[in-house]
């Protein structure tokens, strides 16, 4: 008899099918995200210290961690409405090869950011956006914190 992880388990008993518990699992996985924990720290720390506005602290946190938490959950749905359709049109190893592939190409993407990362092709924000995006921070807006 095979040993397999709860996830994997899961995955052979409902014939490798995409379900909303699995989808509503890796949501709460993905919550603890390097990226947003960061940029919540960068945004909470630009407005005590730069912008002085320390009574904002508190709005504009929650705010923003509302505001991740749907964008999440809007991507997730709409991920697992996506593939769910694809499972019942194409057949799933074809989605699974290709979901792999890329995966596979976008990790490739992320180690040579770390060997070479003056290469020209990166998973991240363009620099022509990041202009933009400090002056949308430095309003400390609720739009911007939104956006």
């Amino acid at each position: 008899m095979s040993e397999c992880t709860a996830v994997g388990c899961y995955l052979a008993e409902n014939g490798g099918l995409v379900s909303f518990p699995l989808v509503t699992i890796a949501g709460i996985a993905d919550g603890i995200n390097p990226c947003a924990i960061g940029m919540m720290v960068m945004l909470l720390g630009y407005l005590i210290v730069f912008a002085k506005k320390p009574e904002k602290v508190a709005r504009i946190g929650l705010i923003y961690v509302l505001t991740v938490f749907v964008t999440y959950l809007a991507i997730g749905l709409v991920f697992y409405s996506a593939v769910s359709q694809l499972q019942h049109t194409l057949s799933v190893p074809l989605i699974n090869r290709i979901m792999g592939i890329v995966l596979g190409m976008a990790a490739v993407i992320m180690l040579k950011d770390v060997i070479w990362p003056n290469s020209p092709i990166h998973l991240r924000i363009p620099g022509t956006s990041k202009e933009r995006l400090m002056g949308l921070i430095e309003k400390a807006s609720v739009p911007a914190v939104i956006l």
